[in-house]
């Protein structure tokens, strides 16, 4: 398992206990049902959000990272086509 994946792992069961923690401190906190269902709904619709706006950074990130491996990729070829251009022309001569 690579360390980015075991940290994304870790990152979710810490998120996930996270909700579920705070989902059982509203259920039974000593308030009106309205009053603790108004505030999950509240919780919700603000980490759908929150979701949304992480989600779209990191897709972001990723074509910035895309494009820097394009790039790498284009400067390792033009450096393996220089190198072979040398040997070629050394063996020539």
């Amino acid at each position: 398992m690579s360390r980015a994946h075991a940290f994304r792992k870790n990152v979710a069961l810490i998120l996930t206990g996270a909700a579920m923690g705070a989902t059982a401190a509203l259920l039974l906190a000593p308030t009106s049902g309205e009053h603790t269902r108004s505030r999950i709904g509240r919780g919700y619709k603000r980490t759908i959000k929150h979701i949304g706006t992480y989600s779209n950074r990191l897709q972001d990130r990723a074509e910035d990272l895309m494009l820097r491996a394009i790039e790498v990729r284009q400067h390792a070829e033009n450096i393996r086509n220089r190198v072979a251009n040398v040997i070629h022309s050394r063996r020539a001569a």
